[in-house]
């Protein structure tokens, strides 16, 4: 049997089975092209991604970045509350576990409860949540449910046969069990997260929740860990993005049209929730008395004040940076000279991606004039109906299309008379036109006059020459970096058997080995390198930019990590005599707290200072520029 021909949608949901590492629209067009020797125009790749990721299979995770939606959500727990309606009915609707059920097409998901004894199996077609529900009357009764009870949700993927399938794994917790001030920290780092996301992606227009509460759960350390309050109820009481219609989200203006039943907290809560139900859970603030209010007012820091201090931060820390490169300089660490292909390659990028927003834009424009002319075309047959006469009305509708015009060319005189206003106005210019055109040209002869040289023998495989010259050197650069990749694989892998060894468990040594990934794919995507070969240069790049300039919702505590891992990592090799020195490594976990404090200041510009990329250029000094 012939397999099925490969268009975009095909290739893409066929990756997102397979990668596991965030790509970018290019990358994403030479992966296809090595798999199927086919070429995808970036943007026709890019318009796919944007109107029907979550069918195709992927999340959009930043401005230039796509990861697999099962990569982002393999782990993940998460927390649902059914209210009093919900345990009577017996049942809950789909939309409660939204955003986190899987929609691509054809993918099953199978829900199971405790016992992993099948409680429902889903395979979700264009409608996926308007009229699901999921029947757990013998569910809720045998556990006694009871509103302000919990669902706790665990997802998993499984390969089964050449199918993939999202499995989600239910636990019941009562409701005094809910363990909440566990989760004090986690909720509020997604909600401002969700908060970041919606600026970078949203843009202040309405967005699909899964873009923005999707991306801001897929950076966290903690997304596989006990859960706290559902995502829906701590946007709620931040206050900041609400919830509306068809599960977008728009930035709050005070009113919130909740989605899919009422937002809720649940009735029955032990005292610690309870405390936190009657104020704002995320970075509450304390209250001002009212006799210290004009005092507060009187000092409150203005907005210029507010840039200074946060621009005296950079300059200090910028400061504190170059100090400490020169120092590192001196002890023969490295050279003295840094590079930044990273952020050559983010210039093209934000591009193409403008670019891509041109198009759009010049789209919107042409079917806003378009249907303006089929307003305009109602309009004119409607006024034409009112003025002609019968007999020509009736002559019109036994017309054959090429007689049309001859019939109503017959009437311009009594439609002129009768009906001016189908005759818009023409205003001629007043310059002078010119008296004569001169129709002598030869445009043959007039070439050959200035030496080019016209030839009859058109040679029609020239531009597939050229073509085919192109791919083989795309493929040979794709065959590079997956050779690269490779052999940073073997290294990882060498470094999860030791920590195995040292009594680790399987999945702490690959959270060990995460940093390590994450460096091996940018030395390989900018610097044709393995991780044997990484050095002070491109790691000073990789943390004090690429890093926390890609993964923006990263927290300064995650980049000091990574730097802690990636020290770690080197030594290992170091020791195992796979390298000949560790020592950048050892300077980067020396600078890992100037590395955090970039981090946290890169989250206070995203959040305020957008528009300023003034500040961003002496944040990401030397690595941040403009075109």
């Amino acid at each position: 049997m012939a397999s099925p021909k490969i268009t975009i949608a095909r290739a893409l949901r066929i990756l997102a089975t397979e990668v596991d590492k965030p790509m970018r629209i290019a990358q994403l067009c030479d992966v296809i092209n090595e798999r199927w020797s086919i070429r995808f125009a970036a943007d026709s790749v890019r318009s796919y991604l944007k109107d029907d990721y979550a069918n195709l299979g992927w999340l959009r995770i930043n401005q230039l970045q796509y990861l697999p939606l099962r990569v982002a959500l393999e782990g993940v727990q998460f927390r649902c509350w059914p209210n009093q309606q919900h345990i009577e009915s017996g049942s809950i609707p789909l939309m409660l576990l939204y955003p986190f059920v899987s929609r691509v097409e054809d993918l099953i998901t199978r829900i199971y409860d405790e016992e992993k004894k099948t409680l429902a199996v889903i395979r979700l077609q264009d409608d996926f949540y308007s009229y699901h529900v999921i029947k757990l009357h013998k569910w809720f009764q045998k556990r006694n449910f009871a509103p302000g009870d919990s669902i706790i949700v665990k997802i998993h993927y499984q390969q089964i046969g050449d199918q993939l399938e999202q499995h989600l794994h239910f636990t019941y917790e009562r409701a005094a069990d809910f363990r909440a001030q566990a989760v004090i920290d986690q909720e509020r780092e997604l909600v401002e997260a969700a908060v970041e996301q919606y600026r970078k992606l949203g843009r202040n227009e309405p967005t699909p929740s899964d873009q923005i509460v999707l991306s801001a759960i897929a950076g966290m350390p903690w997304r596989t860990s006990y859960p706290g309050r559902p995502w829906q109820h701590l946007l709620h009481a931040d206050g900041r993005l609400a919830l509306i219609f068809d599960g977008l989200l728009i930035q709050s203006t005070g009113l919130q049209v909740p989605s899919g039943g009422p937002l809720h907290q649940p009735a029955t809560m032990n005292s610690d929730i309870a405390t936190r139900r009657s104020q704002p859970p995320v970075n509450p603030k304390p209250a001002i008395p009212s006799s210290a209010a004009a005092s507060w007012k009187a000092t409150a820091p203005s907005p210029a004040d507010q840039r200074a201090k946060i621009l005296a931060e950079i300059t200090a820390l910028q400061q504190e940076i170059q100090h400490s490169r020169e120092q590192d300089r001196q002890a023969g660490i490295w050279n003295g000279i840094l590079t930044n292909r990273s952020r050559e390659a983010d210039l093209k990028e934000e591009e193409d991606v403008l670019m891509a927003e041109l198009d759009d834009l010049v789209n919107d424009i042409f079917f806003e004039w378009q249907d303006s002319m089929l307003r305009e075309a109602d309009r004119i047959s409607a006024r034409l109906n009112e003025v002609l006469p019968l007999e020509v009305k009736r002559r019109l509708a036994q017309a054959e299309p090429e007689e049309v015009e001859g019939i109503l060319s017959e009437q311009l005189l009594y439609l002129f008379q009768k009906a001016p206003d189908l005759f818009p106005r023409i205003d001629l210019p007043t310059s002078s036109l010119p008296k004569s055109v001169d129709t002598s040209f030869n445009q043959q002869q007039n070439l050959e006059e200035v030496g080019f040289e016209i030839s009859d023998d058109w040679d029609d495989d020239f531009w597939d020459t050229e073509f085919d010259e192109d791919d083989v050197e795309d493929e040979m650069e794709d065959d590079r970096y997956f050779q690269l990749i490779d052999q940073s694989l073997t290294l990882i892998n060498l470094y999860i058997d030791y920590l195995q060894e040292t009594g680790k468990k399987l999945s702490t040594a690959r959270n060990y080995a995460r940093p390590p990934r994450l460096y091996a794919d940018f030395l390989a995507s900018f610097y044709d390198r393995s991780l044997d070969q990484g050095d002070y240069a491109t790691l000073d790049e990789f943390l004090f930019y690429y890093y926390p300039y890609h993964y923006a919702y990263s927290s300064g505590s995650e980049v000091r990590e990574i730097c802690i891992a990636l020290k770690r990592f080197y030594t290992f090799l170091k020791e195992r005599g796979l390298i000949d020195s560790d020592q950048f490594a050892e300077a980067m976990w020396q600078r890992r707290f100037q590395a955090a404090k970039l981090a946290n200041l890169y989250r206070q510009l995203a959040d305020k200072y957008a528009d300023q990329t003034d500040l961003l250029e002496q944040l990401f000094t030397p690595y941040f520029y403009k075109h």
